[in-house]
């Protein structure tokens, strides 16, 4: 429950993406009956309003609270929270997502989820709900699975010879320079490395010592590798038959077995 207002009392469900509708069940059933817990108000025209910030699950999952005659809407913060302590800080300047509930309602839900954005210094966005599996897919590769990109190079890392505890700290700055090239780049100029410069010898020694020293780990490789062969054929700077060599490394297929449809 959080103040949105003179006017709207607005109860934000934070709970997993699985308990939401059960949440908004029990919540509804209070709604109706006047046994809700008391709420302050955050300043729109609606008297009552249910919001969820899960990135993914539908708005249908409040239903019930619709049916109880409050305004229904998710609102998701386009930021990475792992903790509690620092995650207000993080707020500021964030992309939030917006999902009116209801068609009818629309115009309502968008006005007050602008105000919630505002609110804690969030920049707001519509977000259509056909779109939102989409759209958390997309922010989950984005976020949690950098992370897991990091946590391969830092075992192999490791395996190369870092001390455990050195491993890491000295991956951060070469991502971050990454994460820089993006920024000012864009995402197609920010790539580097062998894939960017056509490097074939370099790619299969890669594959080469990854299954002889990380196989867990080389189908990862392999398929980050084909990913990023696509945007090595955006930037047309390789030339197209050792993007067909590097392709066929990647996917393991010996090269002579590539139809034409295949080759770039």
């Amino acid at each position: 429950m959080v103040a949105a207002g003179a006017g709207t009392t607005l109860y934000l469900v934070c709970v997993p993406d699985d308990a939401i509708e059960h949440v908004a069940d029990t919540l509804a059933e209070a709604l109706a009956d006047g046994t809700s817990p008391a709420a302050r108000t955050i300043g729109a025209s609606w008297p009552l309003a249910v919001a969820h910030t899960s990135g993914a699950t539908s708005t249908a999952a409040l239903a019930a609270c619709g049916r109880a005659g409050a305004l229904t809407l998710a609102v998701h913060p386009l930021q990475t929270f792992s903790d509690p302590a620092s995650g207000p800080r993080r707020l500021e300047g964030t992309a939030m997502a917006v999902t009116p509930g209801l068609p009818e309602t629309a115009g309502e839900a968008w006005l007050l989820g602008e105000r919630i954005a505002h609110a804690v210094g969030a920049r707001p966005f519509l977000l259509k709900e056909k779109d939102r599996v989409l759209y958390h897919a997309a922010a989950t590769i984005a976020s949690n699975y950098l992370v897991t990109v990091a946590h391969v190079a830092e075992d192999l890392f490791t395996q190369a010879g870092f001390p455990p505890g050195e491993a890491l700290p000295a991956l951060l700055p070469l991502m971050r320079g990454a994460l820089d090239n993006l920024a000012q780049q864009g995402s197609v100029a920010a790539l580097t490395g062998p894939l960017s410069r056509g490097d074939v010898a370099t790619v299969s020694a890669h594959i080469s010592e990854l299954a002889d020293r990380a196989p867990a780990h080389l189908p990862m490789y392999r398929r980050l590798g084909e990913a990023t062969l696509e945007i090595v054929r955006l930037r047309a700077t390789v030339a197209p038959a050792t993007v067909a060599a590097l392709a066929a490394l990647l996917a393991d297929t010996p090269l002579q077995t590539l139809t034409k449809e295949a080759l770039p």
